[in-house]
């Protein structure tokens, strides 16, 4: 049987009856006793279609006790009506995942019951990270006593039509088309059993669904090869879409005042049957409405008449001044502010209580709808949105004065918002899952959630996605090729990461033969001087997917070319050969702890060789500090942060003189955003963590300007919620508390908390955390005194030892 207790309830209320409804993830999964079909319709569509499968059943004795189901593109699934959920989870055609519902706990014996299943296929503009083979769908029926019933045995057609893409502004292509439709009503969820046998078609056969790896498949065009689903269910609760801040009507702006105010009571309580909203025939109304934080769902709006009628939803994380996405200012405002973004298109035809959602989900703060009616009025009954995103339980606090407290909040939702089927770069503009994220992201995941499930997909798709060289992909799942050779180097510390934090060293001994490949390949790029350099020399600076984009950080300074760092173009950037010999530190402590001696003290004597010649060519010891190319002309944080993370800098320059010069120094190329967690790591490596206190003025300056997320970099900024940007969480407790683990897994950790020495703004009296580990919480409380701190901790048993040490 395929039942596990692996399972995420979805409770729902239909015809006033409640369902449970179990969707199962790590489902077993034998495919050579599962013959399940894929289908899609029998007519030949187009680069675009959304196409219902549908399947009625009289009785709850004839319902299955599980239902299997996938889709290419993706689903939304439907019982009686009622949205249960969607799918299948993010992948790759090589790890390609289907979803289990379980109905065995579904409560009445009353019917019939329909499950309709709305798939989308997007060629040509769906998101970047959606990959894709070609239109089709899986639904297998598994019943109590054990048969499996194929997907054209029971299921049904209907294409709807009326629905295309949209043009994307350039700034946001990644993030797929936005969708022109007809919206739907609840009985097209629902078909009467009549409906459903004369008007829905039978479905066309495309071939088994198999796992590739354990047989030969001989329909080399299905190419999915099908694993269960690793993930938990998403988040699905429904709120109000937030305040109405402007209305346009015919080109006049309307004074605030009663339409404000029912547009505003009808945007925050649509659930509980609001008193609607009628916009004149023959008008045009611009509406604003703002959610005061940045959010991820599925806005909905229900809409009656209008026939004719046309609204564009177009959302933002934040009104423009003009038409430059970065001219932002602060968020809080709107006045005369312009609104351009990602739009979706509902046209009417006069119907009642038709349904607008898009596909895919959408990111946003404040959403635009602009309508425009002909001959008959419009009324606006609903105006909510269903929530999703990754369902993390956020175990750790924080104490602190309101320097740090302000910074909890908006930290936590920037990392819950960029992380989802997979992590994400943002979720406004991308939606990718790329390495030099995902590292940070992943972090957080154990420290303030004690959950690996997605890093383990992260670190796992990476490895899949590995190039003809062996490196990965800077990004993956994507469609395309991604190559970024630096992110497969900081690829390597994510596994270490892991092992060390995670402690699951046969899950890291997987991915072993992926970082020999990586360090083949750029030892393979060592140059007669002993230092690594670069196979495709290119002089381009203005494509960002360019072949080998060697980006370092997101700074816009004039001499790093899309945040390529001077001399890397050429093969001449020590800060190349900087992250390999971070990298080979990284590969030698996974290979001590996996009791490989001889392989680690191989790189370590690489190491040792590199580092040296690094000294001597690197190294400006009149100016006490590490050039970034061979001219000594540039001179960047960057560099020096990776000179002290590898040891170089010891026997050449004091760790202290080295920090304040690049700190102080005001030639010297600043860390942006992305880049300070490298920076606050070496401030912990050389015992000065209280230097990362004041530094966080650059986040309090982003919540000054009205953001409620963290930016991707310093205004002026595209992205106003980058996951990468919350690693002050991380810092506080593994930099500023100084917890790290001792060994793999957590079962012993170091204390080594920051100095208590005059700061500004000043350190509180009380630091503290509660944070989990695999082995339990733990607690730790610094309390001021004379001396430095007085430390305080509460551990579980099966965390041996808890060294407390302060740095020299």
């Amino acid at each position: 049987m395929f039942y596990t207790a692996n399972a995420i309830r979805i409770e729902l209320e239909t015809k006033g009856l409640t369902f449970m409804i179990k969707l199962i993830y790590k489902t077993p999964f034998d495919p050579l006793a599962w013959p399940g079909n894929w289908v899609w319709t029998q007519d030949s569509g187009s680069s675009f279609e959304v196409v219902q499968f549908c399947t009625y059943f009289p009785s709850k004795a004839s319902l299955p006790v599980r239902l299997h189901l996938s889709a290419d593109n993706r689903y939304k699934l439907y019982l009686n009506g009622k949205f249960i959920g969607l799918g299948p989870q993010r992948g790759s055609l090589d790890r390609y995942f289907f979803d289990t519902y379980d109905f065995s706990s579904l409560k009445s014996e009353s019917g019939p019951y329909v499950i309709s299943a709305v798939v989308w296929y997007d060629r040509d503009t769906a998101p970047t990270g959606q990959v894709s083979s070609r239109p089709g769908f899986l639904g297998v029926l598994e019943y109590l006593d054990g048969k499996i019933r194929c997907t054209p045995e029971l299921w049904k057609y209907r294409r709807w039509l009326g629905n295309q893409t949209l043009p994307l502004p350039e700034h946001a292509l990644c993030i797929g088309a936005g969708y022109d439709m007809v919206g739907y009503t609840l009985d097209d969820h629902c078909p009467s059993k009549e409906v459903f046998e004369k008007e829905y078609k039978p479905v066309k056969v495309l071939g088994l669904a198999r796992d590739h790896l354990k047989e030969k498949h001989p329909q080399l065009l299905l190419q999915w090869n099908l694993f269960p689903r690793t993930l938990p269910a998403l988040k699905a609760e429904t709120f109000g879409l937030g305040n109405c801040r402007r209305v346009i009507i015919d080109g006049i702006a309307s004074e605030k005042g009663d339409l404000q105010n029912k547009i505003s009571f009808l945007a925050k309580n649509s659930s509980n049957n609001s008193e609607s909203i009628v916009v004149p025939a023959n008008s045009k109304y611009k509406i604003i409405l703002d959610k005061e934080v940045l959010v991820v769902g599925y806005p909905k709006l229900k809409v009656s008449g209008g026939d004719g009628a046309c609204i564009d939803v177009t959302y933002q994380e934040g009104l423009q001044l003009n038409d430059d996405v970065k001219s932002k200012g602060n968020r809080n405002e709107v006045g005369n502010r312009i609104m351009v973004g990602i739009t979706d298109r509902l046209r009417l035809q006069g119907k009642d209580d038709i349904i607008f959602e898009p596909l895919w989900c959408r990111c946003w703060r404040y959403i635009e709808l602009d309508i425009q009616t002909k001959q008959q009025p419009l009324e606006l009954k609903e105006l909510s949105y269903r929530s999703t995103g990754y369902p993390n339980e956020i175990k750790s606090t924080f104490e602190a004065d309101s320097w740090f407290s302000r910074l909890i909040e908006p930290g936590i939702r920037t990392f819950e918002l960029c992380t989802n089927e997979t992590y994400f770069d943002c979720p406004y503009y991308e939606q990718v899952q790329y390495i030099g994220d995902s590292r940070i992201e992943a972090l957080l995941s154990y420290v303030i959630s004690n959950d690996d499930r997605l890093a383990r997909e992260a670190i796992d798709a990476f490895d899949r996605s590995r190039l003809p060289n062996g490196l990965t992909q800077g990004g993956y799942p994507i469609r395309g090729v991604s190559e970024l050779p630096l992110f497969s180097l900081i690829y390597i510390a994510m596994l270490n990461d892991f092992l060390m934090w995670r402690g699951d060293v046969d899950f890291i001994r997987r991915y072993m033969l992926g970082v020999e490949t990586i360090l083949y390949y750029f030892n393979s790029l060592i140059k007669a001087d002993g230092l690594v350099g670069r196979k495709t020399l290119r002089k381009e600076k203005s494509c960002l997917y360019a072949p080998e984009w060697y980006i370092v950080d997101a700074t816009n300074h004039p001499a790093w070319p899309n945040g390529e760092p001077p001399g890397s173009s050429e093969g001449n950037s020590f800060i190349v050969s900087f992250f390999y010999l971070y990298a080979l530190q990284q590969s030698i402590n996974i290979y001590r702890v996996m009791g490989n001696i001889e392989r680690a003290d191989q790189l370590e004597m690489q190491a040792k060789n590199i580092r040296d010649i690094l000294r001597k060519k690197a190294f400006d010891p009149d100016r006490q500090i590490f050039i970034d190319e061979p001219s000594g002309l540039h001179l960047s944080q960057h560099t020096n942060i990776l000179a002290i993370l590898t040891d170089t800098y010891l026997g050449v320059v004091d760790g202290q003189i080295l920090m304040d010069n690049i700190l102080n120094n005001p030639i010297v190329v600043k860390a942006t955003v992305y880049f300070k967690f490298y920076l606050y790591e070496a401030m912990y490596h050389i015992g000065r963590t209280d230097l990362i206190w004041p530094d966080l003025k650059l986040w309090h300056d982003m919540l000054d300007n009205g953001l409620t997320t963290f930016l991707e970099k310093p205004e002026p900024s595209r992205s106003d919620c980058h996951g990468w940007s919350s690693h002050p969480l991380y810092h506080f407790i593994a930099s500023i508390l100084g917890v790290r683990p001792k060994v793999p897994g957590c079962s012993s950790l170091t204390i080594k908390p920051l100095l208590n020495i005059k700061t500004n703004p000043p350190l509180p009296q009380i630091l503290a955390a509660k944070f989990p580990t695999p082995n339990g919480d733990c607690y730790l409380r610094l309390t001021a005194c004379k001396d430095g701190w007085d430390i305080y901790k509460e551990i579980p048993p099966e965390i041996a030892t808890f060294d407390s040490e302060l740095f020299d």
